[in-house]
């Protein structure tokens, strides 16, 4: 009987925990963990019992047999993002290519418990391209507080985008009943960006051009819970349920971006101070402690 109720406090538990949740594209898993995870394509909630349990479910360590030792030591992870129609009317692509440590996982049974730890890298970018556009329409701000027309011109964007997440923490799970099991894994979670981006606007006259050059930077720390449970209603059928969320504690926001140019009326309507009779340039730097809000991922 006491083993029923701690079946049901344990599923109440969960859905609870889950009662808020939020999706963006950044909150998916970019990179699947563990070797035998990533054969079934991260479909792994309802077994879990090797290391890779520790981040998909750790209730399915409960079952893993004796000491295991699991790592994934490369992947080599190619994806490809395209923007719709925003620049002139044109598409930007953006094309990421990263070799990366994956996954390393260990177990130990203790007394009725499996301990384990674990290393993880969910998600991880290099971008760094460069690329080219012809406008035929490049609408300015004038000294009137109208628009000109720049006309035909050339726009150049390079950009750099480094974007890696890891998480590395202990795991414990216990077998209540043959048939059902629970387990939680406590990340520590490390998130670091690195983006840069200069762009060049030049009229195909070469008479104007406007120059702009942008960074950010982010460091954040913080934990990631996962709970979870297994269990086993009938043979051959494994139900598994795990929740989890990102809780940030501290995050560093540093951007800085710098705009030169030789066209009074973008001057005027970005407010740019003239340095010379040539050239004029705004320079800004914020520093920020903003926290990202991750949700509620329940698989």
């Amino acid at each position: 009987m006491i083993r029923k109720y701690l079946q049901g406090a344990a599923m109440l538990a969960l859905f609870s925990f889950a009662a808020t949740s939020g999706a963006d594209e950044f909150h998916y898993n970019n990179i699947l963990i563990g070797d035998r995870a990533s054969g079934m394509g991260g479909a792994y909630t309802a077994v879990s019992d090797d290391p890779g349990g520790m981040y998909y479910n750790p209730a399915g360590i409960a079952y893993s047999t004796g000491k295991n030792l699991s790592a994934s030591v490369n992947a080599y992870s190619v994806s490809n993002r395209t923007y719709k129609g925003v620049i002139g009317g044109q598409d930007w692509t953006r094309t990421s290519s990263t070799l990366l440590p994956n996954f390393f996982g260990i177990i130990q049974p203790v007394g009725k418990f499996k301990l384990g730890f674990s290393y993880a890298v969910p998600d991880s970018n290099q971008e760094d391209q460069d690329q080219s556009f012809k406008r035929t329409t490049f609408l300015v701000p004038d000294q009137l507080g109208g628009v000109k027309d720049w006309g035909n011109t050339t726009h150049v964007i390079n950009f750099n985008n480094i974007n890696n997440t890891n998480l590395f923490g202990p795991s414990a799970a216990i077998q209540l009943t043959d048939a059902f099991s629970v387990g939680a894994t406590l990340y520590v979670h490390n998130r670091n960006t690195e983006t840069i981006i200069n762009q060049t606007i030049q009229s195909d006259d070469k008479v104007s051009h406007i120059w702009s050059n942008g960074s950010l930077e982010t460091d954040e720390w913080g934990l990631k819970p996962i709970v979870g449970i297994m269990w086993a209603p009938v043979d051959k059928v494994t139900i598994g349920v795990a929740v989890s969320k990102t809780i940030v504690i501290t995050s560093e926001v540093l951007s800085q971006t710098t705009v030169t140019t030789n066209d009074p009326g973008i001057a005027t309507g970005l407010n740019i101070p003239q340095i010379n009779e040539l050239s004029r340039t705004n320079d800004s730097l914020n520093v920020s402690s903003d926290k990202r809000k991750y949700p509620y991922q329940v698989t």
